[in-house]
């Protein structure tokens, strides 16, 4: 099993046409297989729900980080990327690490739009699904 949706494998509906609009879910990583699976799993759950190319990036200690997806989707013809950081919150990762790394990006791709929304957990849905399945018994 890859440690990653990749960006290379073939993919009939999505790589037969060249993209304008990619997600890239960007993760901080982990060396720790399991670690990474349940962020695998959510890539592979938002890749069935689009037509769009979804990408899994890893900020560190895993493959493909973010400039390599980014690379690959502009490359398949994203013109429009979107980054959906999968932290809790916006600590020094997300407002300091993540923008440096998207500013050399459109500096590198200048017809490229990329951008990055808020940290996921920050996401009104995603922590009232937290809150929910925090009072659920876990049986």
């Amino acid at each position: 099993m890859p440690l990653y949706v990749s960006v290379d494998e073939p993919d009939n509906a999505r790589m037969a046409r060249r993209q304008s609009r990619a997600l890239v879910l960007l993760a901080h990583g982990s060396p720790a297989p399991a670690w990474r699976q349940p962020l695998i799993d959510i890539a592979a759950a938002a890749r069935a729900m689009t037509d769009d190319s979804v990408v899994l990036a890893w900020l560190a200690h895993a493959e493909p980080d973010l400039a390599t997806c980014v690379t690959h989707l502009v490359a398949a013809g994203a013109t429009r990327i979107e980054v959906t950081p999968l932290f809790f919150a916006s600590g020094g990762h997300v407002t300091r690490d993540v923008p440096a790394i998207i500013a050399t990006l459109s500096q590198r791709f200048k017809d490229v739009s990329i951008t990055v929304g808020p940290a996921i957990g920050e996401r009104p849905a995603v922590k009232l699904a937290i809150a929910r399945s925090a009072v659920t018994p876990t049986d």
